[in-house]
């Protein structure tokens, strides 16, 4: 991978200069995507936060977009739109942040205030990593990015590039997870509008790609050190595997 260790380096070093992120040791979890079931890949509908904090099944279904970095910027319409979308959630990233520590978002809890905190700071270098692939107009043909949306409006954002082939198939690396910074203020502060399920959703549109199109991809391997992706991953069938296997 020509990311993945630099990546991985990246973020144990943030562990260590930021002590506050609400982070799990990072781990490697692999999926042996031939035996997952087509009914788990299946579209699920999302669930929106409603004004007063419940949550309701929406009847509007998520879409996903897949682009492939195989052309210049120059050639490929969706790829300038991505860096567009990438620059503009680090830059509203940024404004979030701001707006916490003045106050205008007013957070009462010091550990819920940490919390959020350390998680935007987090998907910021998500963000600012992937950018990278646009400020140097990346032409791979292995890497590519998965977008889930609900109204048109991008949830999460996940980066992937085929990794070392084992004895018996392709695997796949799941590098980065990016979410929408207003979806994580309002999930996390139970704000209406706020989306529940794209990452999900997203990692299901990863497998039932690479079925439909890599017939010989059979793994996924993520490398993770968020809890709630974690969780989500490991709903999905994703299981802890040692590093170097």
């Amino acid at each position: 991978m020509k990311i993945k260790f630099f990546n991985h380096f990246y973020l144990f070093f943030i562990l260590l200069i930021f002590p506050v992120f609400a982070f799990a040791s990072g781990k490697t979890l692999a999926l042996d995507i031939t035996i997952v079931s087509e009914q788990d890949t299946s579209n699920i509908m999302p669930l929106i936060i409603d004004k007063d904090g419940s949550k309701v099944v929406s009847d509007v279904k998520f879409t996903n977009e897949i682009i492939v970095l195989d052309q210049p910027l120059s050639e490929s319409e969706p790829k300038r739109v991505l860096k567009q979308l990438l620059n503009d959630y680090i830059s509203r990233t940024s404004d979030i942040l701001n707006d916490i520590e003045s106050g205008d978002i007013s957070i009462q809890n010091p550990e819920l205030k940490s919390h959020i905190k350390s998680t935007l700071n987090a998907n910021k270098y998500y963000l600012e990593t992937s950018f990278r692939d646009f400020e140097s107009d990346t032409i791979d043909s292995d890497v590519k990015y998965y977008l889930t949306k609900y109204h048109d409006n991008t949830v999460v954002i996940t980066r992937t590039e085929d990794g070392i082939s084992t004895t018996h198939y392709d695997t796949v690396d799941i590098d980065l997870v990016m979410s929408n910074p207003d979806n994580i203020i309002k999930n996390s502060l139970s704000m209406e509008g706020g989306i529940k399920r794209a990452s999900v959703e997203n990692i299901k549109n990863i497998i039932r790609d690479l079925r439909e199109n890599s017939s010989s991809v059979g793994r996924i391997e993520a490398y993770v050190v968020s809890p709630i992706l974690e969780s989500n991953l490991r709903r999905m069938g994703f299981q802890h595997v040692q590093q170097g296997c």
